[in-house]
Parts: structure tokens; sequence; C-alpha cells
């Protein structure tokens, strides 16, 4: 911007883009809350937390069941914790889990896109399937047992129940899961290790999975994309197809600005050339 008031503009016109944008993720009715009209980014913010916190499971904690304070959020899981489990994912590392608090920080819409579409319930029910009741934490159990639990249930993954007997099966649900907007699909496939930078066995060109929920993303199915951006491993969205197309090349050339977005917070490399 040339001056305060061109600053000033420029900032309006983002708002007000990421505001649509968001209204069209969140709710397929385009409408954030009947009566609300056009709300301003923090009243949406507040709007979308509101609702995280009525989805299934959400009002106690994802690991150990506590009510007391959960209101601590795993971006990239889009699960709620409590504040004594959320110190355990910090431990791990933003590799593994990245931890927000819903009312200390400054929660960003990106952040809860994620949070808006999973839910404590549907996530436990991919991550701890073969779990015995008996050895799940409570709210009263120490942060020694806290700690062994959450590690065995995200860095092991020991609670999942394996479905794919093998990387090419795994491949192929990864596939099925971007296509049919499946989330719970997804986070199955990934439970089970599946390579998300791996090229599709049905692509000719190397696309990866997230090449394919560029080209599928419409509106409806941001937060797969943002799944895949977040728990990617290291240089997985920047991985190119034979032709050197990068998910954030297609996301120029089909005018996904909002799949773009969330590319280029990830650290997507804009300088990278294709063969065109």
């Amino acid at each position: 911007a040339e001056d305060e008031t061109d600053q000033r503009a420029w900032m309006s016109v983002l708002v007000n883009c990421k505001e649509r944008a968001l209204l069209r993720a969140f709710d397929a009715s385009g409408k954030a809350d009947a009566g609300q009209g056009n709300p301003s980014l923090v009243e949406l913010q507040q709007a979308v937390i509101r609702c995280v916190m009525r989805l299934p499971g959400n009002e106690q904690c994802c690991d150990c069941s506590s009510q007391n304070d959960a209101t601590w959020l795993s971006t990239n899981f889009g699960i709620i914790v409590c504040i004594e489990c959320s110190g355990i994912h910090r431990d791990l590392g933003v590799h593994i889990s990245r931890i927000q608090s819903l009312t200390l920080d400054n929660v960003g819409t990106a952040q809860l896109l994620l949070a808006r579409y999973m839910t404590n319930q549907a996530f436990n029910e991919v991550m701890e399937a073969t779990l015995h009741h008996n050895l799940k934490p409570t709210p009263t159990s120490t942060m020694e047992e806290r700690y062994d639990f959450i590690r065995a249930k995200y860095v092991d993954k020991r609670y999942v129940m394996n479905t794919c007997a093998d990387e090419r099966d795994l491949l192929s649900d990864l596939e099925h899961a971007v296509n049919n907007r499946d989330l719970q699909q997804l986070l199955q496939v990934f439970a089970e290790n599946v390579d998300l930078a791996a090229a599709l066995p049905t692509s000719d060109i190397g696309e990866t999975a997230l090449h394919l929920a560029i080209l599928r993303e419409m509106g409806n199915s941001l937060h797969l994309v943002d799944f895949l951006v977040q728990n990617m491993p290291t240089g997985g969205i920047d991985k190119a197809t034979v032709d050197g197309e990068t998910a954030l090349h297609l996301s120029a050339r089909h005018d996904r600005s909002e799949a773009m977005k969330l590319l280029l917070r990830a650290g997507a490399d804009p300088t990278l050339r294709n063969k065109q």
C-alpha cells in the first residue's frame, strides 16, 4: 500500500474476503449464525469456537475426559484437550501436535478450520479403536500416566485398528478419502502411517493426495487440504509431479485462493518452477 488510506482499504478487502470464504467453508448454507448479519472477524471467531465446543465429545478432554479447562486446541488434528494434557502435547513437539488455547491465545479462523469438521468423538473412534477402557487416563491420572498414554496414542499410534494389508491398499484408501471428501477415512490412513506425500497409484504423473485435494476443492473440502498440509511429512507440500507441478502451482492455476493461503502459511515454496 502506498499510504495509510490504501493500507486500510486493503485490510478491509482481506478481512471481508476471509469472512466470506470461512462462512462458505464452515456452513453449507453460507450463514454463520442466523440473524447475525455480517459479523466482525472477532465475532466470527467466537461463533466458530462456540460451534466447535458443542461438537460431539468436545465438552471434555480428548485424552483423559476431564472437563476442567478443556479449552486447548490441537490445530493439526482439530481436537480439544485439557490444560494438563495440552502440556504433554507441547512436549511431543509441533511435528506431532500443535497446541493453542481457545481462551488465552488469539486463535484465528484459519486455525479453527479443521476443528469445525473433526470432533473428539470421531477422532477417538480411530485413534483409540482398540483401547481397553481401563488403559485410558482419567482426570485424576498423574502426569507420568498421561505422558505414557499420549505418546502411545499419537506417536506410536498403538490403539489404531489396521484396515489395510499393505502400502498400496493404504494409498488406495487415501485417494478414496480425498475423492469422497471423507475426513474420517483420511484420519484412518494417516493413523495407519500412510505416506501422505507418496504418488497415488492411479496417477500417471505422480500426483499426491494434496494435488488431488486441491483439484477437488470447490469450497466444501478445504478442511481436507488443511489436514494434509498440517500433517504432511517434511518437504511433502512441495512434492511435484513429473511436470514439476506442486500443490501451490495447482492452486494458482485453478484459482484455489484459500488453499493457496494454507500452503503459503505452512511454508510452501513459491519460487519453485514447473516445466511450462
